[in-house]
Parts: C-alpha cells; sequence; structure tokens
C-alpha cells in the first residue's frame, strides 16, 4: 500500500516511521524545509526526534502531487488546520484513497467534527486513528495500542497490516463518531487537570476528574450521534488517562503554565477545542461543569497574578459541588 503522511510534527513522523517498517516507500508532505532536508539527508528529524534515527524507506516533500500515487493518506496536521490544507491539496488526492485522521479536534465556528471538515471537502472513505500514544513511546518501540474506527470496515485489515508493528498494535470500531468526539473532549479536560495539579491537587483529584469526565462526554457523544460505549476504548477511557495524567501532555502543560500567567504558543488542540465544545454545549443544552468551569477560568482570568490562583481555585470550588449536586 503506497501511503503519503501529511504533516512531518511528532505524530506524523511516528506514524511515518510505522508504515515504513511494512513498506519499502512512505512519503511525508511538509512545509518545513529543515524537516525536509534532515530526514532526506540523514534520516532524522531534528524538531521533534534529534539524534533518533528513522526508518530509512521515508522520504519527505513539499510537493503535493506525491498523493496522486498514494493509496492511504495519513493526515497529521493541527485539527483547525485540516479545512485550509485540505482545499489546496484536495485535486492531488485519488477519488478511491483512504483518508486516515490522525489529529483531534472539533472544527471552531462550524463545530464538525474533523471526518465531517473532510467530508466537506472531498468524498473519500474515512477512518480516525486514536488511542492514548505519546509520540516519542511509539517511535521508540514501546507497546502502544490504538482503534481505527470507520463506518465501512472493508479497508481495516489492508491498513492495520500497514501500520501495525511488533509494539504498536490497532482494533476496529465502528464509531468513529463518538471517538472523535471522545478525542477532542480530553484534550480539554487535561488542560484542567494541569490547572489543579499547579494548584497542588494529586491522584486523587485527577481520578475523580477522569471519573467526571467519562459523565458528561456523553452528551457530547450522543449529540453527535456516537456510541456511549466507545468510551470503554483504547481511543476512550484510554487516551483521556494518558493525557489527563501526564506532564508529557501539552494540554496538560498548557494548564499548567496558565496559573502562572502563561500561555504557551506552542498550538495547543484543546485550547482551539474548548470554544467548540462550549458553542455546542449551548447549542445542544448539555449540562457539562467541567467545560463551562474551564471556558469561564481562561476567558474571564484576572491578569493579577497574586489574585489568580485565588480566583480559579474559587471558581473550582463551585464547579465541584455543583458536579456533586447534578450527580
Amino acid at each position: 500500500m503506497q501511503s503519503v503522511v501529511i504533516g512531518g510534527g511528532a505524530w506524523g513522523t511516528a506514524i511515518a516511521n510505522l508504515l515504513a517498517s511494512n513498506s519499502p516507500k512512505v512519503h511525508i508532505l511538509s512545509r518545513n524545509h529543515k524537516i525536509i532536508d534532515s530526514i532526506n539527508n540523514s534520516h532524522t528529524n531534528p524538531v521533534y526526534f534529534d539524534g533518533f534515527q528513522l526508518n530509512q524507506g521515508i522520504i519527505a516533500t513539499n510537493d503535493p502531487a506525491i498523493l496522486t500515487q498514494a493509496e492511504s493518506v495519513f493526515i497529521a496536521i493541527p485539527s483547525q488546520s485540516t479545512r485550509a490544507v485540505l482545499k489546496e491539496i484536495k485535486k492531488n488526492i485519488k477519488k478511491d484513497a483512504q483518508i486516515i485522521l490522525c489529529n483531534k479536534g472539533i472544527e471552531k465556528g462550524s463545530m464538525m467534527l474533523i471526518s465531517e471538515v473532510v467530508q466537506d471537502e472531498i468524498k473519500n472513505n474515512i477512518f480516525f486513528l486514536s488511542g492514548p500514544n505519546f509520540a516519542h513511546e511509539v517511535i521508540a518501540e514501546k507497546y502502544s495500542f490504538a482503534n481505527l474506527a470507520s463506518a465501512d470496515s472493508e479497508k481495516y485489515k489492508e491498513l492495520s497490516e500497514a501500520i501495525s508493528t511488533r509494539t504498536f498494535f490497532t482494533k476496529y470500531i465502528k464509531d468513529i463518531n463518538g471517538a472523535q468526539v471522545i478525542a477532542a473532549f480530553k484534550n480539554a479536560v487535561a488542560i484542567l487537570c494541569g490547572l489543579l495539579v499547579r494548584l497542588g491537587s494529586e491522584f486523587n483529584t485527577l481520578a475523580a476528574l477522569v471519573s467526571i469526565a467519562l459523565t458528561e462526554v456523553k452528551g457530547f457523544v450522543e449529540v453527535k450521534n456516537g456510541d456511549p460505549n466507545t468510551i470503554t476504548e483504547f481511543c476512550g477511557i484510554g487516551d483521556l488517562v494518558l493525557t489527563c495524567f501526564s506532564d508529557k501532555s501539552r494540554n496538560f502543560k498548557f494548564g499548567y503554565e496558565l496559573i502562572d500567567g502563561k500561555e504557551n504558543n506552542t498550538l495547543v488542540e484543546g485550547r482551539a477545542t474548548l470554544e467548540s465544545l462550549y458553542e455546542l454545549a449551548k447549542k445542544h443544552d448539555i449540562n457539562c461543569i467541567l467545560i463551562n468551569t474551564l471556558h469561564d477560568i481562561i476567558t474571564s482570568r484576572t491578569k493579577n497574578l497574586t489574585s489568580l490562583k485565588d480566583e480559579v481555585r474559587n471558581k473550582l470550588d463551585l464547579a465541584f459541588n455543583q458536579i456533586l449536586r447534578h450527580y
């Protein structure tokens, strides 16, 4: 299977390395000339995996014409960029190519799932790859598990064989909508976990928060016609636990640093997705105390760092009391 990965970031590179374990040649489509040159000349990605030797079958390019050869296209770019990038390159994508979404989020403004955004632009069959996976662990060949979600199971076996390795395993599920909703939701919850840890909370609090999140996400899954049982999959509870308990998560770090008045300029999927979840909850009258509280903290926080911690604590105290009354 000829594969192209769109995006030369950490996750895109890790996916390309998996694919190259089963194929003599895999292309990465990137705009970053430093990454392109390093992959092609020294088989490294110095921006994300400095010193790590990538599979020699990976070839990087900035030419979208490479997509005309692809039977499978893995999209590993920030979710909010998906529509704009597709508009540029869709003329090069074959009509029978499989599209595998590897990004997580809900489009700001439209409140559409990324699969819905893709379907707006092209009519190809779509899969969604999601699970509790940090790119640096996948590329280091630590045992990792993910779901490949799609309403159409026909191509699953072929795609699974293309990406699975001795240490990377996939499982098919039908619920592509539910998988995407949970993936987007957990990014926002991870920001809240980072906030709490910076305020001194530890595992008791985080474990309780994950439990609350599993309850509140069901409302979003339902309005997007997903299956609540998807919460039990790798892309559900697995990904939620990983992102919410680890300071390696960019969303967790964003929340942690926010308390100190720092707003990391690195793109954080959860920040943009939070706005979409907040608007989605208002539109469909979803009672989601976690999302409402986090949105309130981020959008109306004081710039006085001395009083910021007290302000956030007061809002969290109120939220947790509401949750106990509601649930």
